[in-house]
């Protein structure tokens, strides 16, 4: 996608957006008073670089979320293109997480650790381990943080965070070196003093593919619906969709949503759905269950699963517990081969592209056609 506009963010920073392969983001952010710049994810240094050179920027540090090649890959390319810089020399500082052991990184750090870049632009540290186990986020602190050697820094202050593959936009990466427990810690536990208004620049472009998954498992959510097709016009016009915010990805993303019993609930319903729909083995032509047997057999089978066994016996709060909440994510996980099986991740169904165009005719009509992605959800709808 064509990178969305610079923005300010903060009261000290800029952040400009840096789109590369098919669907991938790096960012550079940008000292508004020394003009001193860092990279986050610069997996394409050359794009990084031109940028850079681009908005009047010195690049003097690299923010690496993660160890995988599309994020940290860059690494020690810049390190060398910046060493040979015509206009004057750099020795990069590149952070990363020990425990990823990421390309390049020649600086570690740690969970509450504060990166400074220039006078003013200041990244708050926090350790999200479960896509890989050093994945980081750096948030963005807001001119209300007074840097003095004394304050600690809070989530709070965060006005922006960039978040790798932790959060995507409307879901989350792979748990490749996690599992639910550690995905739900991140989100409810060691990101929930996060502000609703903070922004998410995350580094794919996957909100439509994630989107489309969230109305699937919740068919009913007008609202998540409306977003849905939102996004979808916003994508054919080919705009980005950074950055998201907490609000919306509270409201959204399924991982989030897991804290919320109703939600599960659904889970659940919608879970037995799929089971009674899958289609019958063929050997069970000439012998096994015949198809109205099969699906009930399925559908018990969800409701003595762990999730459901969790909300049979839970009390009338809305909010789900800790268990409940990782068992959901379990749920959420185990229904996108269902939902994929059905409707095609990128391109969606017939019914999809028979709803958009009516919903594209009556934006157009309406006058309705531009999206904030970050606004998408109104304050008190969380």
């Amino acid at each position: 996608p064509p990178p969305p506009p610079p923005m300010a963010c903060g009261g000290k920073s800029v952040i400009v957006s840096v789109p590369f392969m098919n669907d991938n983001y790096s960012y550079v952010v940008v000292d508004s008073e020394t003009r001193e710049a860092c990279a986050i994810d610069p997996a394409d240094p050359e794009a990084t670089l031109e940028c850079a050179k681009k908005i009047g920027a010195r690049l003097t540090t690299v923010l690496t979320t993660h160890k995988h090649h599309d994020h940290a890959g860059g690494n020690g390319r810049l390190v060398a293109m910046m060493a040979e810089e015509e206009n004057g020399a750099v020795a990069m500082k590149v952070y990363g997480h020990a425990r990823d052991g990421c390309h390049g990184v020649n600086a570690r750090v740690e969970h509450g650790d504060v990166v400074r870049v220039g006078r003013g632009t200041r990244f708050l540290v926090t350790h999200v381990p479960c896509h890989t186990r050093g994945h980081v986020v750096y948030g963005l602190l807001g001119q209300e943080y007074e840097d003095d050697g004394e304050t600690a820094p809070s989530l709070a202050d965060v006005k922006a965070m960039f978040t790798g593959d932790a959060i995507i936009n409307g879901g989350v990466g792979a748990f490749f070196h996690g599992d639910a427990k550690d995905c739900y810690e991140n989100l409810h536990e060691r990101l929930a003093d996060v502000s609703d208004d903070c922004l998410v620049f995350s580094g794919h472009e996957y909100m439509e593919t994630n989107l489309r998954f969230a109305k699937a498992i919740d068919v009913a959510d007008e609202i998540t619906a409306n977003c849905f097709f939102a996004i979808l016009l916003h994508r054919h016009k080919r705009a980005s969709t950074m950055p998201s915010s907490f609000r919306v990805e509270r409201r959204l993303n399924p991982f989030f949503r897991c804290r919320d019993r109703e939600y599960l609930r659904t889970l659940v319903e919608t879970k037995k759905e799929f089971a009674k729909a899958k289609q019958r083995p063929w050997w069970h032509r000439y012998f096994g269950p015949d198809a109205k047997t099969l699906a009930e057999r399925r559908e018990r089978e969800v409701e003595n699963g762990a999730l459901a066994r969790l909300l049979a016996s839970a009390n009338h709060e809305l909010a789900a517990t800790k268990e409940e909440a990782v068992a959901g994510m379990n749920m959420v996980i185990n229904l996108m081969s269902d939902v994929f099986s059905v409707i095609d991740a990128r391109n969606g169904d017939d019914e999809e592209r028979r709803v958009f165009v009516q919903y594209a005719k009556h934006a157009a009509a309406s006058g309705h056609t531009r999206v904030v992605v970050s606004q998408l959800i109104a304050p008190g709808l969380v």
